[in-house]
């Protein structure tokens, strides 16, 4: 009885510090707005040579990308036009407020990046070729995409603009990684950073420029990104895009676009942290009860620790309390990272930093999910 006496409180303060302190429903509609505005909207597939809106109009839209020629149409036809096309008035310092969706405020820049391979990043069979190999454009061979073998190379030089697209590594262009459908790909690459403070017509003048310059090809290219952040003021809540595509090295082109909801600390959430640091001091009293058991049943079975061990209550206990303990972690760092941001808005620029606190805000997000269901199992 007195075990549940002291459990019924740590249980209550768990689904407010978990599930209470989350917008769920807010949340994820707000999420859902900002993914279905890029990947539910078509575009015109143009003809060679025909201007945009000429036609035919084919029911393609981001899912449907299937070469280059696409993704250029999405990002003039789609992503451009409906981010770039609605400003709604002054805001400090006489930057145009730019919404997405709703009152969903545009952060600072999007980012395009890609990241590419070479011709020769592998070998082709020279007993095929013959005479021809190794000079021809037959033995050029493009590897699927590995650090070791990402072209850093700049390019995209043209003869009325010969400055080409510079490399940035992770701690130039800032920004995280990605997970694909195929694999996990690292930051940085060739970066084209879009402010939303500009005009529908210079963005479209710029994602023209891509085109005409060949920023991805269907060769070379085996990630390009275009990425944006968001800020509701209503729930408190950024939202992080990545509309990416993966290629492969045998010409598919696999699109994905994932959306995801994060907090940033700030004084306003004093109160929750208060009653998180509460959470914990009870989960340090479970952890201190763990032991005091474990040496209690250890007592009275004459010395043997491993019958304790193994009870499928002591594992369940075990793997409770440790995720615990990475949450406090975890929430430790997304504090301490938050804090470090001196965060102001409006953004100039793409808010790169964004991208660790959203990592850490989604990992404590995933324990806490297993906690859940772990913490449910033991009720």
């Amino acid at each position: 009885m007195r075990d549940m006496v002291v459990y019924v409180p740590f249980f209550i303060l768990f689904l407010v510090f978990f599930v209470m302190g989350q917008s769920i429903g807010p949340s994820y509609w707000l999420a859902a707005s900002m993914r279905d505005l890029l990947t539910g909207n078509e575009f015109p597939n143009t003809p060679p040579g025909g201007e945009p809106g000429d036609g035919p109009f084919w029911a393609k839209g981001f899912f449907d990308i299937a070469e280059s020629s696409d993704w250029y149409s999405w990002l003039e036809g789609v992503a451009v036009f409906y981010l770039w096309d609605n400003p709604r008035g002054p805001s400090e310092p006489n930057l145009p407020v730019n919404f997405g969706t709703g009152n969903n405020h545009l952060l600072g820049s999007a980012r395009i990046r890609t990241l590419r391979v070479s011709d020769n990043s592998c070998e082709s069979n020279e007993y095929l070729f013959g005479d021809v190999f190794p000079n021809s454009p037959w033995t050029d061979c493009y590897a699927p995409f590995a650090t070791s073998v990402n072209d850093i190379t700049p390019y995209g030089s043209f003869e009325d603009d010969p400055a080409p697209w510079e490399f940035q590594d992770c701690a130039l262009a800032s920004g995280s990684g990605l997970r694909g459908k195929i694999m996990g790909y690292p930051c940085g690459g060739h970066v084209i950073d879009i402010p939303f403070e500009w005009s529908y017509e210079q963005a479209l003048e710029l994602a023209q420029d891509l085109t005409r310059r060949g920023y991805v090809d269907d060769q070379h290219t085996r990630l390009v990104s275009f990425e944006l952040y968001t800020y509701c003021p209503v729930i408190n809540i950024f939202t992080n895009c990545k509309y990416f595509v993966e290629a492969t090295t045998g010409g598919s082109w696999i699109p994905f676009a994932r959306c995801r909801n994060f907090s940033v600390w700030s004084t306003a959430d004093a109160a929750q942290t208060a009653l998180e640091v509460l959470f914990f001091l009870y989960v340090a009293y479970y952890w201190f009860k763990f032991f005091i058991d474990w040496r209690r049943d250890m007592r009275k079975k004459g010395g043997k620790w491993l019958p304790y061990v193994l009870s499928t209550w002591t594992i369940l206990e075990f793997i409770n309390l440790f995720t615990f303990f990475l949450v406090l972690i975890v929430r430790f760092l997304w504090l301490s990272k938050s804090r470090s941001l001196e965060l102001r808005l409006p953004i100039v620029g793409y808010p790169g930093d964004l991208d660790a606190v959203n990592s850490l805000f989604q990992l404590a997000v995933y324990l806490n999910a297993l906690n859940t269901i772990i913490t449910c199992l033991k009720v």
